[in-house]
């Protein structure tokens, strides 16, 4: 279901964008005649975005996993019987 939505959400973005496949910026100095052009591969900044998205998102079910397992840690430590009575 998680690649599903992925897939999902590249191909929704990818089609929404108001920008070309290759976009190229121009910029020119008042004093100069150069031109500086900047390609950006849209796919490529598209693909790392959903790549650390990915990553977040494992790093967020790792996170919810050691909170249970504190949970679970905690819960047993406070249903033991305590030595001290």
């Amino acid at each position: 279901a998680r690649e599903e939505l992925l897939k999902w959400s590249r191909k929704l973005c990818r089609k929404h964008l108001l920008m070309p496949l290759s976009m190229s910026l121009q910029a020119k100095d008042s004093d100069d005649d150069d031109e500086v052009t900047v390609s950006v591969d849209r796919d490529r900044f598209m693909d790392e975005f959903f790549e650390q998205v990915e990553e977040i998102r494992g790093f967020i079910d790792k996170i919810s996993e050691n909170v249970e397992e504190v949970k679970r840690k905690h819960s047993a430590i406070l249903a033991s019987p305590n030595p001290d009575e």
